[in-house]
């Protein structure tokens, strides 16, 4: 445990729209400052040793997706927060067992509902959520919601998609035919609530001053470009400004899809500027097999 984990100011903003073709919003977005449980619903400045940012994109009938995203992002905020109660805060290796462990139990919730409640059945949903803890982000994700960071004037997303087109690409095997991928696109190698189980990658970024991260759903990202996403980053006033241009730019676009974003500005003395030639490269963060060991005697 350490009581001097470092405070970042983080200038935050989410947005989820409905679209232009849907009549049901599935997506949800949480916001929480992760030493009080707060939401955070407004632009201020906020330091706070930790956040946690959060999209969900929901799938199933009768309402069921919007069910299947707001117990995701709920029940992930509640056991993280809880997690991180008090005065003592956890290493790093601690807070990404946490997040999986958060993730874990709501995949397992969510699995319930959908089986115990015919009017459920089949629902389930993507999760991306990054945690800014220590300086750094980690980024865990369920589904194809992408999580990016833009420094400076590069962007880089920090997530990879798990469908079907991104297996096919790294194997090689993608449709050479370019209209044909959409179809690929949408079939995901795994949600919230579809199996039993799941499995949660998480990568790691240390932040800098003025870093930007961006959480948004594929409602965003299939109209909207990453080298567009980083524009309107770069010359928007703030992330208000920014989650509104990208929404709007999704609806210009057909708004075939929920739209959600969250835009997060990084500051604060404890950052470290930019660094020149540094690759902006999300890291796996994978236990070492000894603290994986320790864990499981229970210690």
């Amino acid at each position: 445990m350490n009581n001097n984990i470092p405070a970042i100011s983080l200038r935050t903003w989410g947005v989820s729209d409905v679209g232009r073709v849907r009549n049901n919003n599935e997506d949800s977005y949480l916001m929480v400052d992760l030493t009080t449980g707060t939401l955070l619903t407004q632009e201020v400045p906020t330091p706070s040793p930790g956040f946690l940012l959060m999209v969900a994109d929901g799938m199933g009938g009768h309402q069921a997706g919007e069910v299947a995203s707001r117990m995701a992002v709920e029940a992930v905020s509640q056991h993280v927060s809880l997690s991180l109660s008090g005065s003592r805060f956890p290493s790093r290796r601690r807070f990404v067992e946490i997040l999986r462990e958060a993730i874990i139990e709501a995949n397992t919730a969510i699995y319930d509902v959908s089986h115990a409640d015919e009017a459920r059945q089949g629902m389930g949903t993507t999760l991306t959520a990054a945690g800014v803890y220590d300086g750094a982000a980690f980024f865990a994700q369920v589904g194809d919601s992408r999580a990016y960071v833009l420094r400076t004037n590069t962007v880089a997303r920090m997530t990879e998609d798990q469908n079907l087109a991104t297996k096919l690409a790294a194997a090689g095997t993608e449709p050479l035919d370019q209209s044909t991928v959409a179809p690929y696109q949408n079939v995901l190698l795994q949600a919230l609530g579809a199996e039993p189980q799941v499995t949660v990658p998480v990568s790691f970024l240390e932040l800098r001053r003025g870093d930007w991260i961006v959480v948004c759903s594929d409602g965003l990202t299939n109209f909207v470009g990453d080298e567009e996403i980083r524009d309107t980053l770069w010359q928007a006033e703030n992330p208000q400004v920014a989650c509104h241009t990208l929404v709007e730019t999704a609806n210009a676009r057909g708004g075939r899809d929920n739209i959600t974003v969250i835009a997060a500005y990084c500051n604060g003395p404890s950052l470290s500027a930019p660094r020149e030639n540094e690759p902006l490269d999300a890291q796996a963060f994978v236990h070492p097999w000894w603290y994986r060991f320790v864990r499981f005697l229970g210690y």
